[in-house]
């Protein structure tokens, strides 16, 4: 699978908007209940295919 350069999330539980650009190491970090699980979370939705509008 090739490499995601972007990853850009809408209106998923904690996140409003988001884009990060990705490289082949990223470190997410913050205070508890900032949503960096949400990140991970909305990340592999997209690995495994999950579309939450169907």
């Amino acid at each position: 699978m090739p490499m995601l350069k972007t990853l850009a999330v809408a209106n998923y539980r904690s996140i409003n908007q988001l884009a990060v650009p990705l490289d082949r190491l990223n470190l997410i970090t913050g205070p508890n209940g900032s949503g960096k699980s949400n990140v991970y979370r909305a990340y592999w939705m997209h690995r495994l295919g999950i579309d939450r509008k169907r």
